[in-house]
């Protein structure tokens, strides 16, 4: 019946009578300066992002208009330095005026967003060295495969590791196990579940495989 008639008065009287089973279990909720370390951290990954669709632009122009690399810049290892960006500023000869206003558009682009990139990188390496994450951030950087941003977001999305009663808790939050389909004897596993913390999965995968290398 309450599930075929659902009200919020119905809703209501679930909560509380669940409440006064001592059925519910609290939520963790994390301080305003946790957040706001958050979305800094999740600012950076934005930037990111938004960086490699310009350099990709940039890449798409030159193939557009069949323009080759030079020897030099062969290797994609030697792309975006200082000097390919010298080569892509004044190395490229476009026919009119309009066609190199559009390059210079896509550089200003790729140059402003590594500017706050490396802004919002250095708040970083600031924030690691603070009070508040140097003995935590240093115990976790000593972890091989674990860098500056993930340690950081570590504690950034965990905030407080003794929340959680086990390991197999904690690797339920992050998302790092198996979706599960089990009924008598068979006991079947499937892919990685959809369900976790989605920034803090992808990083410790992508430390996980530097480490094994």
């Amino acid at each position: 019946k309450e599930r075929l008639q659902k009200t919020d008065a119905v809703d209501s009287r679930k909560i509380a009578r669940s409440l006064r089973n001592n059925e519910l279990t609290a939520i963790h909720v994390p301080c305003r300066e946790t957040l706001e370390i958050r979305t800094l951290l999740r600012s950076r990954d934005a930037l990111v992002r938004d960086l490699a669709r310009m350099k990709q632009r940039v890449k798409a122009f030159l193939y557009y208009y069949g323009i080759d690399y030079p020897e030099e810049f062969q290797h994609s290892g030697t792309h975006w330095s200082r000097a390919f960006m010298n080569w892509l500023r004044n190395g490229i000869h476009m026919d009119t005026e309009e066609g190199s206003a559009g390059l210079s558009l896509l550089l200003d682009s790729v140059e402003s967003q590594r500017r706050l990139l490396l802004e919002a990188t250095r708040k970083l390496r600031a924030l690691s060295r603070s009070d508040r994450y140097a003995t935590d951030y240093g115990l976790l950087r000593s972890v091989p495969g674990i860098g500056m941003i993930t340690a950081l977001v570590f504690l950034a999305e965990l905030e407080d590791i003794r929340r959680f009663a086990n390991s197999d808790r904690l690797a339920g939050y992050i998302g790092l196990i198996p979706t599960s389909h089990s009924t008598g004897e068979k006991d079947n596993k499937g892919e990685m579940t959809f369900r976790g913390q989605m920034q803090l999965r992808s990083k410790l995968i992508e430390c996980a495989w530097f480490a094994a290398r």
